[in-house]
């Protein structure tokens, strides 16, 4: 699976210390590889997150400039990322949503559940 999760609205960008110090409680084995050089100019780096379900790890690419975040592999890992992020104090009512995740362009909202992401998903 592949998805971008975007601020497609508003002036909401995610803080990406923050959400990797917080992942990094959650997710203990995770793993954050900052970019630098000429990486630097297009993301922040990438946080790789283990499956607890035995498939491949997430990937998520942290765009530069804290507007995105680019979800590559795990798909149940990338809906429980997801969920957690939509109960994040910081996470806005509106403004932010996944492409290539369902049909069309979905909307995300704070205190999604894995459930309904996972069944939202459009292969």
């Amino acid at each position: 699976m592949e998805s971008l999760i975007a601020v497609a609205e508003g002036d909401f960008l995610f803080d990406v210390e923050a959400l990797v110090a917080e992942a990094e409680v959650i997710w203990p084995s995770s793993k954050f590889a900052r970019h630098t050089g000429e990486r630097a100019a297009s993301g922040y780096g990438q946080l790789q997150l283990p499956d607890e379900h035995g498939g491949d790890l997430l990937l998520v690419n942290i765009l530069a400039g804290g507007d995105g975040l680019l979800l590559e592999r795990s798909l149940v890992t990338a809906a429980e990322f997801v969920a957690w992020l939509t109960r994040r104090d910081d996470f806005p009512d509106s403004g932010v949503v996944a492409t290539d995740w369902a049909l069309e362009v979905m909307p995300l909202r704070r205190g999604m559940s894995v459930e309904e992401l996972v069944a939202a998903y459009d292969q």
